[in-house]
């Protein structure tokens, strides 16, 4: 290949792939030093725009009317094979278990006799 055709392939390249040419996001602060402590300055823009945070409800067990339902200090979440949801709450050391609709089944567990 000739000289002249590598820079055209280049030149082809360097259009069909502008993602290599531009900049990357970076951090657009600054850090200065006033009496000897570093102050660094945040852009007021944020360095991917304004993020934004979407929910949606995926399971609502049961009200505020019922004990079985009143869930105060959860530890930890578990669900079973069967979707079964197991939840260890460790104010009332107990785990209670919801069906995959949030319907309460069952709860085992209490508060043990020793120290700690």
């Amino acid at each position: 290949m000739n000289l002249r055709k590598i820079w055209i392939l280049v030149l082809f390249l360097i259009l069909i792939f502008p993602g290599f040419t531009q900049d990357k996001p970076g951090w657009k602060g600054k850090i200065e030093h006033r009496n000897g402590i570093k102050v660094i300055k945040n852009p007021k823009e944020p360095l991917f725009g304004e993020i934004t945070l979407e929910l949606e409800e995926d399971l609502v067990i049961g009200d505020s009317k019922r004990a079985e339902y009143m869930l105060f200090r959860i530890r930890s979440v578990d669900i079973d094979p069967k979707g079964n949801l197991y939840v260890f709450d460790l104010e009332d050391n107990k785990v209670r278990i919801y069906d995959r609709n949030g319907i309460f089944l069952r709860a085992f567990g209490r508060k043990g006799q020793g120290p700690g």
